[in-house]
């Protein structure tokens, strides 16, 4: 089954659960907080997202995180053209191991504070960066909205939409029942194959050059 738009889930939704005396605005937040939950918990590949940009020398060494960015997954660097891999570690961490280190051609580790992401130790030159996140999804405001999550993923989007109602009366024993066929309707997908490898994908550095893995 699938919806064009919010307003023809919403009646399907008001349906369901048999109270029809929910607003549109009412379900709203309730869809909102569906979706919210469904990006939460699962790679969805079309809200994968990518930003580049150039790390300066400086001390600290920083990139900004992308404005709409829900969850990081990958950070690649590019000291010479050749594209590496840096893991990520906490930030506290972070600054515990590497206290006093000096800039290395390659960074070892990266880490987020805020909407700052660092780099340890700093690298001793300039270098070209790709990070790959998870886009949080573009809420809905009206009920002719529409978007990659509703044009994909109709029932899981109605299934989820189902348990935040019946978590907001209580009834939780019902909201999970629905969260876990909002679950189920997306892992019947993602088994195909198809989405795991355009998830896979998604990730790979996009600039020529062999990968290297920072341990």
């Amino acid at each position: 089954m699938g919806f064009s738009t919010i307003s023809a889930l919403i009646d399907h939704v008001r349906a369901r659960v048999d109270h029809s005396g929910l607003t549109d605005p009412e379900l709203l937040i309730m869809v909102n907080d569906g979706q919210r939950r469904l990006r939460r918990e699962y790679p969805l590949p079309f809200f994968q997202s990518r930003q580049t940009g150039t790390i300066s020398v400086a001390s600290p060494q920083t990139f900004l995180i992308p404005s709409d960015a829900q969850t990081l997954s990958r950070l690649y660097v590019y000291p010479s053209g050749e594209a590496t891999l840096v893991q990520g570690i906490t930030y506290f961490t972070a600054l515990e191991q590497y206290s006093g280190a000096t800039g290395e051609q390659v960074p070892s580790r990266w880490s987020q504070y805020g909407t700052v992401g660092y780099l340890f130790p700093p690298l001793t030159s300039a270098a070209q960066y790709e990070v790959y996140y998870q886009a949080a999804p573009a809420e809905f405001s009206s009920v002719t909205a529409s978007n990659a999550l509703l044009a994909n993923l109709p029932e899981a989007l109605e299934w989820s939409t189902v348990g935040e109602y019946h978590l907001s009366t209580g009834e939780l024993k019902l909201s999970e029942q629905y969260f876990r066929k909002a679950a189920d309707s997306i892992k019947a997908l993602l088994r195909e194959g198809e989405w795991a490898e355009e998830s896979r994908m998604s990730a790979i550095p996009t600039t020529p050059g062999a990968l290297r893995r920072r341990r």
